[in-house]
C-alpha cells in the first residue's frame, strides 16, 4: 500500500505492507521500519487489515486535499521559474555585479532546479491520487470482485502473473494485496465483467457429454 498520509509525521505508524513469512507475518511501516514475529492468525490479520482499511478510508476523504496540493505545486513551480526568467530580463548584468553570462548560468540553474523539485513533488502527489482512485474503484467493484469466479472472462487480457494470483488467492483484492494490481488492471477487469453481464450471461454454452 502506498503511503497516503498528508504529512510525514505519521510515517512511523502508517502500515504499508504485510510480509507473509508462513506461520508468522511482518508489518512494514512507511518510514521503513519492519516489525516481525506476528502469528498468522485470523484475528491478527483482521486487526491489521482493519487498520489499513481505515488508512484507505482517510485517504479517500483527503482526495480533494491532494488534488488542491497538486494544482498548487504546478502553480508555484511555474511562478518560481517565471520569476527567475524575469530577473534575467529586467535586471540584466547589474544584479550583484555579476556578468550577464554568470546571471544566465545561475538563474538557469535555479529554473532547472525549481522544475526538477516541482516535478518530483507533482509526481509523488499524482501517484497518491492514482492510488486513491484505485481504492475507490476497488470499493465500487467490491461485489463483482468478491464473486469474480462467476465471470469466466473477467481476467481476459490481464497480466498472467496477476491472473494466477487472483485465481489462487483466497481474498486477492484485500487491502493487504493492493500492490499486486494497478488501477489499469481493475479497469480491464471491470470492463470484462460489465461486458459479460450484458452479453455472455444471455448466452448458453454447448453441453458436453
Amino acid at each position: 500500500m502506498l503511503y497516503l498520509g498528508k504529512n510525514k509525521d505519521d510515517k512511523h505508524t502508517y502500515i504499508t505492507e504485510i510480509i507473509d513469512n508462513g506461520e508468522t507475518f511482518s508489518i512494514k511501516f512507511a518510514d521503513g521500519t519492519v516489525y516481525t514475529g506476528y502469528e498468522s492468525s485470523e484475528e491478527n490479520l483482521k486487526t491489521v487489515i482493519d487498520i489499513m482499511e481505515l488508512q484507505a478510508q482517510e485517504a479517500k476523504t483527503d482526495k480533494m486535499y491532494f488534488e488542491s496540493k497538486g494544482a498548487k505545486t504546478i502553480i508555484s513551480t511555474l511562478a518560481g521559474t517565471t520569476l527567475a526568467a524575469w530577473i534575467i530580463e529586467e535586471l540584466g548584468a547589474n544584479i550583484l555585479n555579476s556578468t550577464f553570462e554568470q546571471i544566465i548560468i545561475t538563474t538557469g540553474a535555479t529554473i532547472i532546479a525549481g522544475l526538477m523539485t516541482g516535478s518530483v513533488f507533482a509526481y509523488i502527489n499524482a501517484e497518491k491520487l492514482k492510488e486513491i482512485e484505485k481504492l475507490e474503484l476497488r470499493d465500487f467493484m467490491e461485489e463483482d470482485l468478491e464473486n469474480i469466479s462467476d465471470y469466466p472472462h473477467a481476467l481476459l487480457g490481464v497480466r498472467k502473473n496477476l491472473a494466477e494470483f487472483i485465481k489462487n488467492s483466497e481474498n486477492p483484492f484485500s487491502i493487504i494485496n493492493t500492490d499486486q494490481y494497478t488501477i489499469e488492471d481493475l479497469r480491464k477487469i471491470n470492463k470484462n465483467i460489465s461486458r459479460e453481464k450484458v452479453y455472455c450471461k444471455q448466452l448458453t454454452k454447448k453441453e458436453t457429454n
